[in-house]
């Protein structure tokens, strides 16, 4: 499912770094713009704290995820822009951002609903490439236990 917004306009495969630094909780993607205009950062810091940065004029969201249910989380994100950046320019930055988001939610409710289905006893990670993701439940799991 390689149609989301954020692939077709941000690359965090082909020059992205992942970071974990064990122990402190943060978990760090960086990213580059396809079309080479700048550079993105996605962090994580335990326990549910999101900070974005997009590549374009200066900006940074930050904000709390929350569980709701045993398959739903809420969250939101306050958005911060550098002084020269126009009311337009960070209405198209949270307006693609929230494209995101929603894709992102039909992708991960359409992976719930198969989990849901029992046709599915577990999932696999592909460990090459969603290294944040295995090590943030590696970190729940020790929480939990």
């Amino acid at each position: 499912m390689e149609c989301r917004s954020s692939s077709r306009a941000i690359s965090t495969c082909t020059h992205s770094t992942t970071t974990l630094r064990p122990g402190d909780g943060v978990w760090t993607q960086l990213g580059r713009s396809r079309d080479g205009d700048g550079s993105c950062q996605f962090h994580l810091v335990w326990p549910a704290l999101k900070v974005n940065v997009y590549p374009g004029p200066p900006n940074l969201s930050i904000g709390p995820v929350w569980p709701v249910g045993a398959e739903r989380t809420a969250g939101f994100l306050d958005y911060f822009f550098g002084a020269g950046v126009s009311a337009e320019e960070a209405s198209e930055l949270i307006a693609f951002d929230d494209q995101v988001g929603r894709e992102d939610a039909a992708l991960v409710e359409s992976v719930q609903r198969g989990v849901r289905s029992g046709m599915i006893d577990r999932g696999r990670l592909l460990l090459d490439s969603e290294t944040l993701v295995n090590s943030f439940q590696r970190r729940i799991f020790a929480a939990l236990s």
